[in-house]
């Protein structure tokens, strides 16, 4: 099979499930694609599915769109006639319906792939902008927000062969407003099996710190103050504990609201923020933790996401407290790789000091989960399981 592939993502990008599924593993089960993208640096490395037609980057949001938009519509055309199998439209609102009406031009099946809720996320952030003070931005965004979430579930969705979702919850969102169960099947994020082909060795700290560990962004919307009103209670039964968040916000005002909130709590002496780190720096200082912290606030655009964080903690072969968010929630129970909690910090906390209390058992718990993952979550294993559904929609 060949694909032809547009994403949002842009390339080279740092998401998986398009670098390793599409990029790595589906070419391995005889799946090769041809992307349609915008560039995301100057020099482009090569896309190792196919060719590939990278729109150059620059310029305002605006005339990126409207280049990008223009970049794609000409490929359509320029590939009228080439030997695609099918075409698949990932995230990208405005060219899905340009891409649906070549492929049933060409005679070709059209499959959407929604990994997020974009348009609705793009309306909420606008309700947040003032019209008055960013009036462009907030043309822009209602644009894209409330146009393109019109022509998805109106025009597109309705109209594809089929719509791969990020999730089964996506898939209950989505048909809760029509769209048929069986036109849709859930692709979850997963992990590279060659990035976790070893546990992660555990390191005690040399200290004697009984080390947590939390992994990537830290901006207020992802609630990390939560984390630390968790921490606060542990620290009241387990003085020697300490949180290694490796990542940070990403803005510097975030930043300093989340160190402000580390000293408001007074715990300078038990949270250790190590800023961003390049990949070959975090497995040494992932060694030492003992416990890996997973944490989905509730939001209705969130319960349909599948955390990365999640299933890449359960590879390192660590132990996991989660809070009830929908996928976490069933990553937990069928794998036994940890424990989910409700959204409370004191109910979070607690779940923390019995896996400190009861090392054994989270070695088991930990064991569990690195063997689940790898059966059910791991790129090569969904590549083989979507690349026979391919097969199966093409007939």
């Amino acid at each position: 099979m060949k694909i032809l592939l547009f994403t949002l993502d842009g390339w080279p990008t740092f998401r998986p499930d398009v670098t390793a599924l599409w990029g790595e593993f589906l070419p391995a089960q005889g799946v090769h694609s041809d992307l349609c993208t915008l560039g995301t640096q100057a020099e482009v490395p090569p896309w190792p599915a196919g060719q590939s037609w990278v729109c150059p980057p620059g310029g305002g949001k605006v005339k990126e769109l409207l280049r990008s938009f223009v970049h794609d519509l000409r490929t359509l055309w320029q590939q009228r006639k080439g030997n695609h199998t099918a075409v698949v439209v990932r995230d990208k609102t405005f060219i899905a319906l340009p891409a649906l009406w070549w492929a049933r031009w060409t005679g070709r099946p059209f499959y959407y792939w929604m990994s997020f809720p974009m348009a609705e996320s793009l309306v909420r952030l606008q309700g947040r902008l003032s019209v008055r003070r960013e009036p462009a931005r907030w043309l822009y965004l209602g644009w894209r927000g409330h146009v393109g979430g019109w022509l998805l579930h109106r025009c597109v969705l309705p109209k594809a062969h089929h719509v791969f979702v990020q999730s089964r919850r996506m898939a209950q969102d989505l048909a809760a407003t029509g769209l048929p169960m069986d036109r849709m099947t859930p692709v979850p994020m997963c992990i590279s099996p060659a990035r976790f082909a070893q546990p992660l060795p555990r390191q005690p700290h040399p200290a004697g710190r009984r080390v947590l560990g939390y992994l990537g962004e830290c901006s207020r919307v992802r609630r990390p103050d939560f984390l630390l009103e968790a921490l606060a209670i542990v620290r009241e039964r387990v003085p020697e504990v300490l949180l290694l968040v490796v990542g940070d916000a990403l803005e510097p005002a975030e930043q300093q609201w989340l160190r402000a909130e580390v000293a408001r709590l007074g715990l300078q002496a038990h949270v250790h923020i190590t800023g961003w780190l390049p990949p070959e720096q975090v497995a040494p200082l992932f060694a030492q933790v003992e416990v890996a912290l997973a944490l989905m606030a509730p939001d209705p655009l969130l319960d349909s996401t599948t955390p990365t964080k999640l299933v890449e903690y359960l590879a390192m072969q660590r132990p996991v407290v989660a809070n009830d968010h929908p996928d976490q929630s069933d990553v937990l129970a069928q794998s036994g790789g940890g424990l989910c909690t409700p959204f409370e910090p004191r109910a979070y906390a607690q779940a923390i000091e019995r896996l400190l209390a009861e090392p054994e058992r989270a070695a088991a718990m930990a064991a569990a989960g690195r063997a689940w993952v790898l059966g059910h979550r791991s790129y090569d294993r969904c590549a083989e399981q979507l690349a026979t559904e391919l097969r199966r929609l093409h007939g």
